[in-house]
């Protein structure tokens, strides 16, 4: 690392990592933009975000993250016109969606950065197959760096009044049913692809399980009207919170195991490892069925077998157990921020000549673009 640095501080090359929306809450944007400039920065390298105007006279390599607005799109477009290098950044399968204009207008947007594009990276290998699938590409300009390990903090100073609120509600409810098994489920909602309504069967379970030992559900999510109308037929106790990122930590370390119900579809077999890896690092155990990320977890964690891993955690509380533990320590040493800082460290490095100016600037235009 220490000679990727140096030859990256010889050529001086600075960088712009643009993302629509550069917040925290977006998972997405926190993993895959905020999380490596950190690294990044705090390795001595020059990288602006979002917050300052791109300059073709003072960025060299220009990063998009979550991006597909027509912002994006003009910042590509100078970026390119000035002979800068340009990195696109996927973490969805945006072909997945419904037959809408929202959809269309995304992968529309989505062709066009791939037509700017220099090097594509994508979160994971299964996802770079969908998106070649859509959109031919080179593969040998493209790379698949993970997400960084999500490890929030418990206790923060500058939780909110509403945060706060939504901690104690959540702690009275556990209260309520002290010697549970106490569950959670957080993540978005994205209709019939995965969310709430992935849960529906994972419900049927701990139900079954319920009627030998107590079991309780908490919800952070983003839907509160679509678990209100799932859960008038749930027959466990159940809780729903807003997610927060000022609060998420504390509420999860309140529990004792995460459930990741998932069906296999065009969106959810190209997510990543980043559910089950968050609850791993916060301590919990995981019940979980099975997507192409998830099967390194395996040893640790063995995925689609609902009854067996409620009784291990029923008999067994995660804080004790070693399998876990080694969990924790196999994720900190694939997918901590040194190890990702790291590859983005090399992929930077990598168009070093280009983006200091050796190449001819490009003259494109929008009605260039593939539709």
């Amino acid at each position: 690392m220490r000679k990727l640095l140096r030859y990256m501080k010889q050529r001086d090359l600075r960088y712009y990592w643009h993302a629509d929306r550069c917040d925290p809450r977006i998972a997405s944007v926190r993993l895959r933009l905020l999380h490596p400039v950190a690294f990044l920065q705090s390795a001595g390298v020059s990288v602006d975000t979002s917050d300052v105007v791109f300059d073709p006279s003072r960025h060299d390599v220009v990063l998009f993250c979550k991006s597909v607005s027509e912002g994006a799109l003009e910042i590509a477009l100078r970026a390119k016109a000035a002979g800068k290098f340009v990195v696109y950044d996927i973490c969805d399968n945006v072909f997945a969606g419904k037959d809408n204009k929202k959809t269309a207008r995304r992968s529309a947007a989505v062709r066009k950065m791939l037509a700017l594009a220099d090097h594509v990276t994508f979160t994971t290998e299964v996802l770079r197959q969908q998106i070649l699938e859509q959109v031919p590409y080179d593969i040998g300009k493209t790379s698949v760096i993970a997400d960084c390990l999500d490890c929030f903090e418990q206790g923060g100073s500058s939780r909110s009044v509403q945060s706060l609120r939504a901690y104690h509600r959540t702690a009275n409810f556990l209260r309520r049913n002290e010697g549970a098994l106490h569950c959670i489920w957080f993540g978005k909602s994205q209709g019939k692809k995965s969310g709430l309504a992935h849960l529906q069967a994972a419900v049927r379970y701990l139900e079954g399980f319920s009627k030998r030992f107590p079991v309780t559900l908490t919800i952070l999510s983003n839907r509160p009207f679509r678990y209100w109308l799932y859960s008038r037929s749930w027959k466990i106790p159940h809780h729903y919170e807003a997610w927060d990122l000022n609060n998420f930590g504390d509420i999860l370390a309140m529990h004792d195991v995460t459930v990741i119900p998932l069906e296999q579809n065009e969106y959810t077999l190209g997510k990543t490892i980043n559910r089950p890896a968050t609850a791993i690092m916060a301590g919990l155990g995981v019940i979980a069925d099975s997507i192409p990320a998830y099967e390194e977890l395996r040893p640790y964690i063995p995925l689609d077998d609902w009854s067996a891993q409620l009784e291990r955690y029923w008999n067994c509380a995660p804080s004790g157990d070693p399998q876990l533990a080694q969990a924790r320590l196999y994720l900190e040493s694939r997918y901590g921020k040194e190890q990702l800082g790291r590859q983005w460290l090399e992929l930077l490095s990598m168009p070093s000549s280009m983006a200091a100016g050796g190449r001819a600037a490009e003259e494109v235009q929008p009605r260039d673009l593939p539709l």
